[in-house]
């Protein structure tokens, strides 16, 4: 359920970057998603464990799901 609200924020919080895709063009996680990501969640989601929040880990895998 955690993983689908953050994936929500993210989408609402990259529409505009994302609507220059095209619906035929297929999303690459690493060139789409990871950029937004790191702009606006790692600062406080990251690797630094003194600024993570809410003890969410969102640059990898298992901090993720």
């Amino acid at each position: 359920m955690r993983s689908i609200i953050i994936f929500g924020f993210t989408v609402c919080a990259s529409t505009i970057e994302l609507c220059s895709l095209s619906a035929a063009e297929p999303v690459d996680f690493n060139s789409v998603i990871r950029p937004l990501l790191s702009r606006n969640c790692f600062t406080c989601h990251g690797q630094d464990e003194k600024k993570r929040k809410a003890d969410l880990r969102l640059d990898t895998r298992e901090g993720a799901t």
